[in-house]
């Protein structure tokens, strides 16, 4: 349900994105542009949590020990 959720939210965003960016250049550079807010969200969301979780994965099979992260 939560891979449901984000999938929907990025395509609304990406929708917003290509609405707005079609009024201030359209044709080609709309098409472009919301290209490449879909495939930034694709990676962040999608690409870049699993590449990370093998990242930690390796690290504690080594024995290393995380560094501590800071808090605010």
């Amino acid at each position: 349900m939560a891979i449901a959720g984000l999938v929907t939210v990025s395509l609304a965003v990406s929708c917003a994105v290509l609405l707005v960016v079609s009024f201030v250049a359209p044709g080609a550079p709309a098409i472009v542009i919301t290209a490449l807010a879909v495939c930034a969200f694709a990676g962040l969301r999608f690409a870049l949590p699993p590449s990370r979780r093998d990242l930690d994965d390796h690290d504690d099979q080594a024995g290393q020990a995380r560094p501590a992260r800071p808090t605010l």
